[in-house]
C-alpha cells in the first residue's frame, strides 16, 4: 500500500499563488502514490498538472480548486503523462475534486484533440468519482477520455456551457449517478464502426450493459455502462 502524502506537508496552500501551487502540486504528483488535499479552503492552480501510473489524488471535504489564468492561453488542467508520448499509463483516480473554472476556459491544446479540463489520453483503468464543477465555460470539455481501456466515472455534478463528458476511441467504461445541465451535450459519444441505439441495443461488436438517462428540472441524470466495444467522441 502506498503511502499516503498530505499536501498541508509539502507547501500546498489557500494562500499560495496560482503558479506556486502548481509547481508545489506537480512535485507531489511527481512522487506518485497517494496525494490527499488535507486543508479546506480554495486553491488557485494556474497551467497544467501532469499525473501519471499509480497515483490517486483525493480531494478532502471543503477543498476547492480554481483555476487561475497564465497570461499564456490556458490548457487542460490536468492530463496523464502518457498523453504526450502516446504510452499507456494505469491505475489513475482523481476523487473529491471540486473545480472551479473561474472563467478560464480552453485556448491551447497541450495535445492535439485534448479540448478538456480534466483528461486521459492513453489510459487504463482510471476513476473519477465524486467530482464537481458548476461553472463550465464554453470551449472545452469538463473531462474528456480518449484511447483508455477501463475508464469508470462515478458521482459527477457538471453544469456550464460545453459538453460535460466527452469520450473517445476506448474499450469498457463506466458512467454512473451524473447530473448534468449544460448548453452543449452533457455526454457525447460517438460509434465510429457501429451504430449506438439509446435504451441498450446493440449492434456490431459494441456492447452497451444499462443506459439510464432522466431528465429533472432541466437537469439530466444519466447511468452508463459498456462491456466492450468501440466509442468515440463528437464535437
Amino acid at each position: 500500500m502506498s503511502k499516503i502524502i498530505y499536501s498541508s506537508e509539502h507547501g500546498f496552500s489557500p494562500s499560495s499563488s496560482g503558479g506556486k501551487n502548481r509547481e508545489t502540486l506537480q512535485k507531489m504528483l511527481d512522487a506518485g502514490g497517494h496525494i490527499v488535499i488535507d486543508e479546506a479552503g480554495i486553491y488557485d492552480v494556474a497551467g497544467t498538472l501532469t499525473i501519471g501510473s499509480d497515483t490517486t489524488l483525493e480531494f478532502s471535504a471543503g477543498t476547492y480548486v480554481r483555476r487561475v489564468p497564465t497570461g499564456e492561453g490556458d490548457g487542460p488542467l490536468i492530463l496523464n503523462k502518457g498523453a504526450f508520448s502516446r504510452t499507456y499509463d494505469h491505475d489513475i483516480a482523481i476523487r473529491g475534486m471540486r473545480l472551479i473554472c473561474n472563467d478560464v476556459d480552453i485556448t491551447k491544446q497541450n495535445i492535439v484533440g485534448m479540448n478538456c479540463h480534466v483528461g486521459f489520453f492513453y489510459a487504463k483503468h482510471t476513476v473519477i468519482e465524486d467530482f464537481q464543477c458548476y461553472d463550465l465555460g464554453s470551449h472545452g470539455f469538463c473531462i474528456q477520455v480518449c484511447t483508455f481501456e477501463d475508464s469508470r466515472i462515478e458521482n459527477v455534478h457538471i453544469e456550464g456551457m460545453k459538453d460535460a463528458v466527452h469520450y473517445g476511441p476506448g474499450r469498457r467504461f463506466i458512467l454512473r449517478n451524473g447530473v448534468f445541465r449544460t448548453f452543449d451535450d452533457p455526454i457525447a459519444l460517438n460509434m465510429p464502426c457501429q451504430i449506438l441505439k439509446w435504451g441498450g441495443s446493440r449492434t456490431g461488436s459494441s456492447n452497451i450493459a444499462s443506459i439510464s438517462i432522466s431528465r429533472r428540472r432541466r437537469a439530466f441524470s444519466a447511468d452508463f455502462s459498456a462491456e466492450r466495444g468501440s466509442i468515440g467522441a463528437r464535437g
